[in-house]
């Protein structure tokens, strides 16, 4: 499918936000109108001047995709070019990684392979880099509260202060990159997909409620493939991450689908409780690479004692039934 160049029209389905920006580009500026009517197209199109497919994409695609993309833009703009750590941990820019990542997967046939893997490398790369500049934040609260008075020793500081420039540069020179040349890049791609087969409303959205059924349930199936009880903290890191990408992507359609708010709520819970051992295996992996050895293995207690306590909360979600539920919901 070739991308069509100049001012082309786009029928818009009256199931899509319709989105506003003042942004322009190189090519032009878009211009966005309204109107929509129940036929499933809009009264008055969309004039949009650059590089777009012609003809709409799948509903859900376009209203949240579209929505993050301008989401991230904004935010990066935001976070300006010196961002503190706790900034860019309030901004919620790790967030727009797991949003984006599942929606490009469960329309993975509405993009070229290579281009959308292009494309979602360097979201990843910035997901992984915040993660990395939030680590400094975690380590310091954790080394915190195993310290005399909640007052990390001057040896420890000193040395969480080197820890939190290192980390500052690294991320600053991937964070400029990413908002000099690859954002602009990723989102050329991610904002125009293929567009649907030539179909009526109704079978649009049938067949995109299709792709976001079988994302989730493939998702559920990752919980149950990965585990949620392993003892080694780094095969319980990936149990956790499947929860957060099913949680993501049930946050995402709760829309379409009437998931259970009980279910919702204990699925939060439990990746919450993950995410608490998670950050004690973080904290006490910095002090055992720094040399802090008697403040490691202090950590070590707290992190077995925080992942058992998690372990055994899995245990109970999992026979909840929550997991059934939710795939059984999603039809």
């Amino acid at each position: 499918m070739n991308r069509i160049s100049g001012d082309i029209q786009l029928s818009r389905y009256d199931s899509m936000p319709l989105l506003s920006s003042s942004r322009s580009s190189a090519k032009g500026e878009k211009a966005f109108s309204s109107e929509a009517v129940r036929d499933g197209f809009t009264k008055n199109t969309i004039n949009l001047k650059g590089n777009y497919r012609q003809n709409p994409p799948y509903p859900t695609l376009a209203k949240k995709m579209f929505k993050y993309l301008d989401d991230l833009e904004k935010t990066v703009r935001d976070l300006g070019d010196n961002p503190t750590p706790d900034q860019v941990k309030d901004s919620g820019v790790r967030d727009f990684s797991r949003w984006i990542v599942p929606l490009s997967k469960a329309y993975k046939d509405s993009y070229d392979h290579d281009e959308v893997k292009s494309a979602v490398e360097p979201l990843q790369g910035l997901s992984y880099m915040a993660g990395q500049f939030k680590d400094i934040s975690v380590v310091e609260e954790e080394v915190a509260k195993i310290s005399p008075g909640g007052v990390i020793p001057s040896r420890i500081r000193k040395k969480l202060e080197e820890f939190r420039r290192e980390k500052t540069d690294e991320f600053m020179d991937y964070f400029n990159n990413f908002k000099k040349n690859d954002m602009q890049k990723s989102v050329e791609v991610l904002r125009n997909p293929y567009p649907m087969p030539k179909m009526s409303q109704k079978e649009a959205e049938e067949e995109d409620r299709e792709k976001l059924v079988k994302c989730i349930h493939k998702l559920v199936d990752k919980v149950d493939d990965v585990g949620l009880f392993h003892d080694d903290p780094e095969e319980f890191h990936e149990g956790r991450k499947t929860l957060r990408n099913l949680m993501g992507m049930m946050l995402q359609t709760k829309d379409i689908f009437p998931f259970r708010e009980e279910d919702e709520q204990a699925l939060k819970q439990v990746f919450k409780t993950y995410g608490k051992s998670q950050d004690k295996h973080i904290a006490h992996q910095w002090l055992l690479d720094n040399g802090f050895k008697k403040e490691a293995d202090i950590m070590e207690v707290k992190q077995k004692e925080a992942q058992k306590y998690a372990m055994d909360m899995g245990r109970e979600f999992v026979k909840s039934g929550v997991l059934e539920r939710i795939r059984d919901t999603a039809r």
